[in-house]
């Protein structure tokens, strides 16, 4: 009996069934999708969470973060009210934030994780997300709202805001109040647009969010056919190697 030919098929039927629990788990996260809601990573309690305002970052026990983040507190700024809440439910991560215009109208709003942009093109232009991140830009196709995921203990969040006396623009390149010019060099885009044609794509790549983004179906779909070719390498092996004991067996019993 070839032991490695079993050897193959047992670790195909293994990886077959581990493609098709995640394609499962994929299929989970596609329907909150879906529904307007991040599914971000189960937080490692025992480990540091960071938290990204924009180019501040702050970092935090797990045991500091029981009552959730006062940003006001964290990264205080004289007249400047953070639109952005985070707390915590058992392992999970709870995102809300509240982005409205000049006039108050609101262009995007959310609640523990649920998100929801307005429907009207002149305030929200357009909007990207995939399970670990969301975006929404404005009219004039600035980002006004970044939530990501940058992995499991890590989150990035970047936004405007307006305050009674001025604009506030939170980006990777820092803090900037009332911007006047080349306001695209201070804030990218994390998503390629238009949303219609590049759903869920990320400018710059992350491999372990790229993995989450394929198809449901078709990860089974592998998943199932991958187990299928073990059993086909194995089945041989297995019937011969019964065949031989119960040949065995007879000899002995005569």
């Amino acid at each position: 009996m070839n032991k490695y030919l079993l050897l193959i098929s047992f670790g195909l039927i293994a990886a077959g069934t581990l493609l098709i629990n995640l394609g499962f788990q994929q299929r989970g996260i596609e329907i909150s999708i879906r529904k307007g809601e991040l599914s971000p990573f189960k937080i490692d309690t025992s480990k540091p969470f960071t938290v990204w305002i924009g180019s501040n970052s702050a970092t935090y026990s797990f045991n500091d973060l029981r009552n959730g983040i006062d940003f006001n507190r964290a990264i205080h700024i004289e007249g400047v009210n953070y639109p952005i809440q985070i707390n915590f439910r058992g392992n999970n991560l709870l995102v809300s934030a509240l982005i409205k215009t000049a006039d108050n109208q609101t262009i995007a709003k959310m609640t523990d994780n649920q998100w929801a942009v307005s429907s009207d093109n002149l305030i929200a232009f357009d909007r990207n997300y995939n399970a670990y991140a969301v975006e929404v830009i404005d009219s004039n196709q600035i980002p006004v709202l970044q939530v990501y995921e940058m992995g499991q203990n890590e989150i990035y969040i970047g936004f405007s805001a307006f305050t009674l006396k001025s604009w506030v623009l939170v980006t990777p390149k820092g803090l900037f109040l009332n911007p006047s010019n080349n306001v695209t060099a201070l804030i990218s885009p994390i998503f390629r647009y238009p949303s219609e044609k590049h759903i869920g794509e990320m400018i710059n790549s992350n491999p372990v969010i790229d993995w989450f983004q394929l198809e449901s179906t078709h990860t089974i779909i592998v998943g199932v056919v991958i187990g299928i070719i073990g059993s086909f390498i194995g089945a041989p092996e297995i019937i011969n190697r019964n065949v031989k004991k119960t040949k065995r067996t007879k000899r002995k019993t005569t």
